[in-house]
């Protein structure tokens, strides 16, 4: 019976052309099989590294960077974008907790590929998408009229303290935050 040739597909987010697909998927397959693994996603990258390391004209070596530092910022760049992704701020208002992501996962453009899924810092993307901008300053009016309803309904008949605090806290900090936009905005 005659062997089967599986079909090398690009992957949407691979940063190579499809002809590059192909030559790595090949090299991967060949290495996959002289390991006996039967899948080259369960391959070791150490062990697909160390082939391409050892043959000086191994056909995957095109693919790395050699020089060191340039190589190294690379890492370097990576690494910090995974400590900015290890944190996670939280607000405290009254007995709920609101946990806000420092990053958002987004479409970035690449240079000849498409987009690729990166995070992406929160501040850069209220400062830099107006379109983002303009969502968070709709829900926020949303949540300022509201709060104007529950006060002009809790006006009417006698509350318990704590919902009445609760909405001066929130009318307090929502007045605070629209001086705050008028102040940038002059």
């Amino acid at each position: 019976m005659k062997a089967v040739k599986p079909k090398i597909v690009r992957t949407p987010s691979a940063p190579f052309s499809v002809e590059d697909a192909k030559i790595i998927g090949e090299e991967l397959l060949k290495i996959a099989e002289a390991n006996r693994v039967a899948d080259i996603r369960l391959l070791d990258k150490k062990l697909v590294f160390a082939a391409v390391e050892a043959d000086p004209e191994h056909p995957l070596r095109r693919f790395y960077d050699w020089d060191v530092k340039r190589a190294a910022r690379k890492h370097w760049l990576e690494w910090t974008e995974k400590l900015i992704a290890s944190v996670r701020i939280e607000w405290k208002i009254g007995k709920f907790t609101k946990t806000l992501p420092i990053t958002l996962s987004a479409e970035v453009p690449r240079m000849k590929h498409g987009t690729s899924r990166q995070r992406v810092l929160t501040e850069d993307v209220l400062m830099d998408d107006p379109m983002f901008a303009s969502a968070v300053g709709l829900r926020l009016r949303n949540i300022d009229s509201a709060l104007a309803q529950l006060e002009t309904l809790t006006s009417c008949r006698k509350t318990p303290q704590a919902i009445n605090e609760l909405l001066e806290r929130l009318r307090a900090a929502l007045d605070t935050y629209k001086a705050a936009i008028g102040e940038n905005a002059a």
